[in-house]
């Protein structure tokens, strides 16, 4: 399989090159459609067209690879150093309104070529994909072959007398509220919709608004006087994060979600038999309903503040892993259903997201001379605390959250102050953009199951990012250039209240270059490399019930790569 790999390396400079060559074509005249109908009616329909690709820069570390990390390191070892994306996507807008009232729809497709075609990975012991030199097809339909509608909605506004305003939404959209602005898994925000991790990854000074990800829902706002507006929402539709699927460049674990079947355990049990594994059971999934939420917007006329308070219901987006061994030590097979020492069964596992989330915030967005500034302080009751795996006893049946619960439940507290300052022109730039958040959350109280808490977890847990982006306007006719530049970091502490909150005095390091042209081209070209001690995600510690542990180390220190993209809208 490797020999047919580098063939087809070969020919990705031809096949880049016809992706070029087809762009140039399609796009030398192409203008956005708007349809001049002579009414209020209004139409319009915007299409995007982008390539990209991505280069690794690093061989594969054998701390992260291997025997040193049997079940994380398929998507390390799936992508020798060199390219490992070639993509084109398709963004297609179409917005229609009259009056007050619209409809609003987007869609968008993508293929990427490398993960419809085999892999690099030689390592057939610790590939949680059969066999080891071939994407799983949900991983391959995921990264490499996929449309998917995003946003469908229609809206409206209208008086209602006496200086009231009513608008809504209704359909699919994506609604946040606070003031995250990077951090928003650990805002008000990050109860209310699900998250494209992969985005994030491959984008590290992405904004919170910019991952969030659309749900079916109905959304109003009533504005009762220019002071004081009252929103709420009901969600329809429970979607789950949205993680690297098993295998693909930015996986740091063989186990979860999309392309997950089963977790490594050990050498065969019998001469010929298979490894010992958990297989893969069906996911106990949160239910569509049950999602509700409300906020208060002030602003003052004693402080020049705008400040609000809401409430949120939520279900869990990320995923328990609860697993169900057949045996336990020095008490021998509990459960000879799921025990079968040829093929190396010796247990399952299954993916559990947490219900009845409640969340109550208050936040205040003001300005102090050039800089805009925001806070957002909220607790959460009912919450999932952060547990490597939860174990399933016989009897015990996997649910998402009540007096049954298998994983660790408690209060937890959560803020975040945020800065936005644009420097005036300078002789270094002709503008610029400082952006900042730190970000801090707490277990206060545990309510169930203690016990399974991660124990190298912390109570306390901080980190912080900064984004830096100078602009220079016109460095030759009708090209504008601007060189974004953002660091991410684990301050202190070890999240035992947010999953994948920070790596403990780590992160990552982005720095790029953007063009666009004429208002039409865009180009980029970014550097990205993950920060930290090289750990994978989970390592074996008998603390733990399920012997299994967090190391908040950096799973991906060995995957810096380099990205460029080229698009143009029309």
């Amino acid at each position: 399989m490797r020999k047919s790999v580098r063939r087809d390396n070969r020919r990705l400079p031809q096949l880049r090159q016809v992706c070029i060559a087809a762009l140039t074509a399609a796009f030398g005249s192409a203008q956005a459609a708007e349809f001049d109908t002579g009414t209020e009616l209004k139409l319009r329909w915007d299409n995007t067209v982008k390539y990209s690709a991505a280069w690794r820069l690093a061989k594969p570390s054998p701390a992260l690879s291997g025997p040193a990390n049997p079940n994380g390191d398929d998507g390390d070892l799936n992508f020798a150093k060199g390219m490992v994306s070639n993509r084109v996507d398709l963004l297609s807008e179409f917005d229609l309104s009259y009056r007050d009232f619209g409809f609003r729809a987007s869609a968008t497709a993508w293929f990427d070529e490398l993960y419809r075609r085999g892999t690099d990975n030689t390592s057939p012991a610790t590939s949680n994909t059969r066999p080891n030199n071939t994407f799983d097809p949900a991983t391959a339909t995921l990264h490499g072959k996929k449309a998917e509608l995003m946003d469908a909605f229609v809206f409206g506004q209208t008086e209602l007398g006496d200086g009231r305003l009513l608008s809504f939404r209704l359909g699919r959209h994506a609604l946040l509220y606070g003031e995250s602005l990077f951090f928003g898994n650990n805002g008000i925000a990050g109860t209310q919709g699900p998250t494209d991790v992969i985005k994030a990854l491959q984008v590290p000074s992405s904004q919170a608004k910019e991952v969030f990800m659309p749900v079916n829902q109905l959304s109003a706002q009533l504005q009762l006087n220019p002071s004081v507006t009252l929103g709420g929402y009901y969600q329809f539709e429970w979607r789950r994060n949205r993680t690297p699927a098993v295998g693909s460049f930015l996986s740091a674990a063989d186990f979860l979600d999309t392309g997950g079947h089963r977790i490594l355990r050990g050498a065969p049990l019998v001469p010929g038999g298979g490894p010992q594994v958990l297989n893969r059971t069906a996911d106990v999934e949160a239910s569509d309903s049950g999602q509700f939420g409300a906020q208060l917007k002030w602003r003052p006329d004693f402080v020049d503040a705008d400040v609000g308070f809401y409430f949120t219901r939520s279900n869990g987006k990320n995923a328990i892993t609860h697993a169900r061994p057949a045996a336990i030590p020095a008490v021998g097979v509990v459960d000879p259903s799921i025990f079968n020492p040829t093929t190396g069964q010796v247990g399952t596992y299954s993916l559990v997201f947490p219900e009845g989330i409640k969340t109550f915030g208050a936040s205040v967005n003001t300005t102090l001379g050039p800089v805009n500034l925001g806070a957002e302080a909220s607790v959460r009751f009912n919450s999932p605390l952060v547990t490597a795996a939860a174990p399933v006893l016989p009897g015990e049946v996997a649910v998402t959250g009540g007096r049954g619960a298998l994983f660790p439940v408690g209060k937890s507290a959560h803020m975040q102050v945020s800065a936005i300052y644009v420097a005036p022109r300078t002789s270094v730039w002709d503008s610029a953009t400082l952006m900042t958040e730190i970000a801090w959350n707490r277990r206060l109280s545990v309510k169930r199951n203690p016990g399974l808490i991660d124990p190298n977890t912390t109570r306390d847990a901080t980190a912080v990012r900064v984004s830096f982006e100078p602009t220079y306007l016109q460095v030759i006719p009708g090209l504008d250039i601007s060189v974004p530049i953002s660091i991410g970091y684990g301050l202190s502490g070890r999240s035992s209240v947010v999953p994948a909150f920070s790596v403990y005095h780590g992160g990552n390091v982005s720095i790029g270059i953007n063009a666009e042209y004429q208002k039409l081209w865009k180009f980029g070209l970014s550097y990205v490399q993950f920060t930290g001690a090289t750990k994978p995600v989970t390592v074996a510690d008998g603390r733990s019930p399920s012997g299994l542990v967090y190391t908040f180390g950096q799973p991906l220190a060995d995957r810096k790569f380099i990205a460029i993209n080229v698009q143009r809208s029309f």
